[in-house]
């Protein structure tokens, strides 16, 4: 008995039931033909991954592959489940998720343990080992030796399937057979189209590695670029406000010390215009106000005392009037009015103000 059937008898899907159906999940998202962000695309993604997961958790529970034996060891039915992680790694890649770095590494992780068990069965040659350390870097091949060899991986991964199609059409084909005889082997076949699938997984599996370091390099390119970016909005932003702050202190300052207007008379920044006597008005009782000591009419006495001012010669002087008995004041007067006319008429008005005009 297989060491699969030993958990048949629990209650729920088998085994073999539950690989077979995410088998079946992982074919129709490759024949699909859905986007790979189509919500029903992602669905079957995250159901193949459930099945594909709990497949390996019996798997591991069942200690069914050690590495103490052969491939030969290993039966046809137990067999199928050596192709596990890289179902895993292959969907869980078709995954869309807010952290596709998270994803990325689940899958090498898947990947690379599908690799190394096959290396320890000895399926992996040491040509495969070569090109999967290319495709990594971490083994330098020339130009002319890399193109060929991925040449020969494409014509390799062509030929498989052509083979894997003609042995799953062949085993078809046998199942009729023994659906109506009941003798005919199938066993053989089925182990060859497990050992041709597994070459594929091969090839598929070292292009998801470089495909994964790719993207990955990528990932951390774009994630330094943002944290560049942030850190450089980040300094422009302060610089911004450093430099408005400081326009906005400078512009205060020439709003308070610089001139009022340009020289065409422009004023440069708005003013109140006051009087003298409101400006000392408004300066009362402030700080450096003194205070008065006296009266007005202290201080004129003071000054009076000193000297400082003289009394009397306010009162305008009289005219003095000639008495009508008196004739020389008279004729001294008539004398005096004659002469100022007679010097009016010699002497009119504006003469010897006429710049040498008249």
């Amino acid at each position: 008995m297989m060491a699969t059937e030993a958990i048949n008898s629990n209650s729920g899907p088998s085994l073999k039931e539950q690989y077979s159906k995410a088998i079946s999940i992982y074919s129709k998202l490759e024949d699909c033909g859905l986007s790979g962000s189509d919500p029903e695309y992602q669905k079957m993604v995250s159901q193949a991954i459930g099945l594909f997961s709990e497949c390996k958790q019996k798997v591991e529970s069942l200690s069914l592959f050690s590495s103490n034996e052969i491939l030969e060891d290993i039966n046809t039915g137990d067999l199928r489940f050596i192709l596990l992680d890289a179902y895993l790694g292959e969907t869980i890649l078709q995954a869309v998720s807010q952290d596709r770095g998270a994803d990325l590494s689940n899958a090498n992780e898947h990947l690379r343990a599908f690799l190394g068990r096959l290396e320890e069965y000895e399926i992996l040659t040491k040509s495969d080992k070569q090109y999967l350390l290319s495709e990594l870097g971490q083994l330098t091949l020339s130009a002319d030796l890399r193109r060929n060899e991925k040449i020969a991986r494409f014509k390799m991964e062509r030929d498989v399937k052509i083979q894997l199609k003609a042995l799953t059409e062949q085993l078809q084909l046998k199942d009729q057979m023994n659906a109506n005889s009941g003798e005919v082997d199938v066993d053989d076949v089925e182990r060859q189209i497990l050992m041709t699938t597994i070459q594929l997984f091969i090839q598929k599996s070292i292009a998801s590695l470089r495909m994964i370091k790719d993207e990955k390099e990528m990932l951390e390119f774009a994630k330094k670029r943002s944290e560049t970016e942030q850190r450089t909005s980040m300094s422009i932003s302060g610089s911004s406000a450093d430099r408005v702050e400081s326009r906005v202190a400078h512009r205060k300052l020439a709003d308070l010390t610089g001139p009022l207007m340009d020289a065409k008379g422009k004023p440069l920044r708005p003013f109140i215009v006051r009087s003298q006597r409101e400006a000392i008005k408004e300066n009362v009782f402030k700080s450096g106000h003194n205070l008065p000591t006296m009266t007005i009419d202290e201080y004129l006495e003071r000054e009076i005392a000193r000297g400082n001012f003289l009394s009397g010669g306010t009162e305008r002087p009289e005219k003095v009037v000639a008495a009508d008995n008196d004739d020389a004041a008279i004729e001294a007067e008539m004398y005096k009015a004659r002469a100022f006319d007679e010097f009016k008429d010699e002497n009119p008005r504006g003469w010897g103000n006429r710049h040498n005009k008249g």
